[in-house]
């Protein structure tokens, strides 16, 4: 089997990209688009931001610092995943790659990479004229509005042990995700949160356009000394982020850079009007 490093994380190449359409599903095409998709208005306001990516003082690892974000401008999402039927339009016209989808009706498409994503996207712009495309992570904290997890660890007793973290992390990212769950379920099946977006706590983690940032802070743990941008990987939200390699459709056979492997990885957007 053929390894690949892409920006000093370990693909498994033929493995984590996923197989193109191996279940079929009888998908039912809209002729052209012709509604837009149900959106939910993100009011705006004053919002603090656990930024994403892995932070150091000196050699320890900590907790990544919290951004106060004044008057951050209100915008819309998509109140549902995109669903396979949608995702499919966009295969027929030759503007997405194929990919997995599974039988059932009104599924989310999951299977998608971070260039899936922006090729639907890119797509769906020209259909509806409007301009589409993927959330960052300070965008999906927003509307993840009470089903978001804060994941801060906090000062551990022992700083000079740098496992203790990464194995309290470990720990709270299995208590929180729980086992694997690989069975897709109908969009809206998880639920809505205060904002009335659905499904933030299914398990179906959603692309965003933010890169990974390996970052030194100062002994403040707010002031930046240097940060570097990884953006062969981008950060994956949900129960609890990750940080994919963007080429990966299938995080649970390989490309999870850091963080448990999601159990699928799809996607929703957000419209710039």
């Amino acid at each position: 089997m053929k390894r690949v490093i892409i920006g000093g994380f370990l693909l498994l190449a033929g493995v984590a990209v996923g197989t193109a359409g191996y279940l079929n599903a009888d998908l039912i095409l809209p002729a052209k688009i012709t509604d837009l998709p149900e959106l939910v208005k993100i009011p705006a306001g004053d919002f603090d931001y656990r930024m994403s990516g892995k932070y150091k003082i000196g050699t320890q690892t900590v907790d990544a610092p919290i951004q106060h974000v004044e008057n951050a401008p209100a915008f819309q999402v998509m109140k549902y995943h995109v669903s396979q039927n949608e995702y499919a339009r966009c295969v027929k016209d030759g503007d997405c790659r194929d990919t997995d989808r599974r039988k059932g009706n009104d599924l989310p498409q999951a299977n998608i990479n971070y260039y899936d994503a922006k090729a639907y996207a890119t797509w769906f712009s020209k259909q509806t004229k409007k301009h589409w495309r993927l959330p960052t992570s300070l965008e999906w904290q927003r509307y993840a509005g009470d089903s978001y997890v804060d994941l801060a660890l906090g000062d551990l007793d022992d700083k000079n042990d740098p496992a203790q973290r990464w194995l309290k992390q470990y720990a709270q990212q299995v208590a929180l995700r729980g086992d694997a769950d690989l069975t897709l379920r109908q969009r809206g099946a998880g639920g809505e949160n205060n904002l009335g977006v659905a499904d933030i706590s299914a398990n179906v983690w959603e692309w965003t356009d933010t890169c990974f940032y390996n970052t030194q802070l100062d002994e403040d743990g707010k002031t930046i000394l240097k940060s570097h941008e990884t953006c062969a990987v981008r950060a994956v939200e949900g129960k609890h982020p990750a940080f994919i390699i963007e080429i990966v459709r299938d995080a649970n056979v390989g490309g999870c850079a850091a963080g448990i492997p999601p159990d699928f990885l799809g996607f929703r957007l957000v419209l710039d009007d």
